[in-house]
């Protein structure tokens, strides 16, 4: 009966209305109420589906800005890579004191900007849970050294001392691990701390 309906969530089934008395009333009420859950529980299948649509289209958006920041690095980093190639190679030729300064000044802007390109391609692999940590022995010092040395004309450029301090017994120290996210940190560490430093 329109009862026992209405009581599995069935709100279409309306009660008989047989007369004017209170029962009559009662019975038109309740139907009036059915009525008003019935449309409620339509919206709110209505707001699910409508937040299921939403979040599975917010999916496909991320993972496509996802996508982009990942071929657009990889596009972006193979030049960079082989105009920093160039410029290392230039640094081993005759140069005048000024060009030895251009010189580093170059390397170690397109090193920054490899170091950025990195961020935004490691942020993509994050967000589609990629990002696999290298476990590949190299050596420490050599990693400490080339970072530091990267930062040198900015240190100068600064008026700042940038200087650099390896035990004898950790030059040959050779470790496992993933050298490009260490790198990655101590660029952000050395980074900081000259930006942050007065003189």
């Amino acid at each position: 009966n329109a009862v026992k309906a209405i009581q599995q969530g069935d709100y279409k089934t309306p009660l008989p209305i047989v007369d004017d008395t209170e029962l009559g009333a009662l019975s038109q009420h309740i139907n009036n109420l059915a009525q008003a859950l019935e449309q409620a529980s339509r919206e709110q299948h209505q707001a699910m589906a409508q937040l299921i649509q939403t979040r599975e289209e917010a999916e496909k958006a991320n993972n496509a800005k996802s996508d982009f920041l990942a071929m657009m690095s990889h596009e972006l980093r193979t030049p960079m890579n082989g105009v920093l190639g160039m410029l290392q190679l230039l640094e081993t030729t005759d140069m005048t004191e000024e060009q030895v300064e251009y010189a580093a000044l170059a390397s170690e802007s397109t090193e920054h900007l490899l170091k950025v390109i990195n961020d935004i391609l490691d942020f993509s692999r994050i967000e589609r849970s990629e990002l696999e940590l290298e476990h590949i022995p190299f050596n420490l010092a050599d990693l400490i050294s080339a970072c530091a040395q990267s930062f040198q004309h900015s240190a100068v450029q600064r008026g700042l001392d940038l200087q650099l301090q390896i035990p004898d017994d950790m030059r040959g120290l050779q470790v496992q691990g993933d050298p490009t996210r260490i790198r990655q940190i101590l660029v952000n560490l050395v980074g900081n701390a000259l930006k942050f430093t007065e003189r």
